[in-house]
């Protein structure tokens, strides 16, 4: 697993609406000093961005302040000369947004206004689009074990048995949250997924964890079904994969059409899925209730 050694703070250079704002700024600061934890933020003093170096500061912990020239004269820090800061200076915001990325291991947005939004989305899709494979924490823990679970193949391996079964598995009804990287909106529903194999089985809860993987970044569903599928295919090399989707989409219900009780549904079939009879019992038996 990564060792934590920096983690990126996106926040604010105003105070935000509520004292407690800067009261949890700064105890994040002293937190991650305390830890041994590098502090990379965008290099001000002002608000809460400046509340958070000095929590660090006191904490006596190491900080990298990445600040755009222009923004020197008016937010540059009184702690440029301490032992455990340094600064930056890029020429443009991408430049620092992507320097930001580059130095950080975890990342953690705190309130800010339309700024930091954008900071946040810039380096979301940083990610989505691999310019880094380091990224392997998840912010809300870390997971325990050996196995990188942002790794969909690593997952299915870790659970990998010989067995000569040649049926049908399926594993429906596969709560699934994500967010449309079209409109930064949720989506929402079930994936039901299938294999056939062929010599190898893999544990049924790896199933499901293969689905959050995918699911747990920006998405599309006609994509995510795809993935989950190809996963599947390649480290089990099964005789056949199917994959249904039913998912409901923010993005149609609160904006545009508004369509409240629209569902998309989406599906990818391989293998033995691709004759008529077995997709149809696979249709039949994730339709059907039978408990």
């Amino acid at each position: 697993m990564l060792e934590l050694r920096s983690v990126c703070v996106y926040c604010g250079s105003s105070t935000g609406t509520d004292a407690a704002y800067i009261a949890a700024a700064h105890i994040l600061g002293m937190a991650l000093a305390k830890n041994g934890i590098r502090l990379v933020y965008g290099g001000g003093t002002k608000g809460l961005m400046g509340a958070v170096a000095e929590g660090a500061a006191l904490g006596g912990g190491k900080i990298l302040g990445i600040i755009p020239r222009f923004l020197m004269n008016k937010e540059a820090p009184d702690t440029h000369k301490a032992a455990n800061v340094e600064i930056v200076i890029t020429e443009t915001m991408h430049q620092r947004k992507h320097l930001m990325f580059e130095q950080s291991d975890a990342f953690v947005a705190l309130p800010g206004g339309i700024g930091t939004v954008e900071e946040i989305i810039e380096m979301m899709k940083f990610i989505k689009d691999y310019i880094s494979e380091k990224f392997k924490i998840v912010v809300r823990g870390l997971y325990g074990g050996s196995v990188d679970e942002n790794n969909a193949k690593e997952i299915l391996n870790s659970a990998k048995f010989h067995e000569e079964v040649s049926e049908m598995i399926i594993v429906k009804d596969i709560e699934l949250y994500s967010m449309c990287e079209h409109h930064m909106l949720p989506f929402f529903g079930k994936a039901h997924v299938a294999y056939i194999p062929n010599g190898w089985i893999t544990g049924l809860s790896k199933i499901a964890r293969v689905v959050d993987v995918y699911s747990r970044r920006l998405q599309v569903q006609e994509r995510l079904t795809h993935q989950i599928l190809d996963a599947i295919k390649e480290t089990l090399n099964p005789l056949g994969v199917a994959v249904v989707i039913e998912a409901s989409h923010l993005c149609m219900m609160m904006r545009g059409v508004q369509k409240q009780n629209s569902v998309t549904t989406t599906s990818a079939f391989d293998g033995e899925f691709s004759k008529t009879s077995t997709r149809n019992e696979f249709m039949k038996l994730i339709s059907n209730r039978l408990h």
